[in-house]
């Protein structure tokens, strides 16, 4: 909303000495827009947020631990610790690890 000329439009005229009443109802009615827009984005934030908690338990319970409970890391701490990031290093040392044996197989049956 503060991008809109119409906004800055309203300010100018209010200090030109337009009628204060409409300035006022103008001004209400982009609140009330701003706050719907809040709304609209903080909801999306929390979507966001489940999405990637549901992707996460879903990588975890892959990797044979137990899902993350809510209560135990904030949507905050969850973002900033990069569990994503964490289990797939642990995928790359799993597949690290299974491709050890695999080859020391395959030298043995080449030889």
């Amino acid at each position: 909303m503060l991008s809109d000329p119409y906004f800055y439009k309203v300010i100018l005229n209010t200090m030109d000495g337009e009628d204060p009443q409409l300035e006022k109802n103008t001004l209400h009615q982009q609140l009330e827009q701003l706050r719907e827009e809040k709304q609209r984005l903080l909801q999306l934030e929390q979507d966001v947020i489940g999405y990637v908690r549901a992707k996460i338990d879903q990588l975890l319970k892959i990797m044979g631990t137990l899902p993350l409970r809510p209560e135990e890391l904030d949507d905050t701490t969850l973002l900033a610790l990069d569990p994503i990031g964490i289990i797939a290093e642990s995928f790359s040392q799993v597949l690290e690890h299974l491709k050890e044996p695999t080859m020391t197989s395959l030298s043995r049956v080449m030889n």
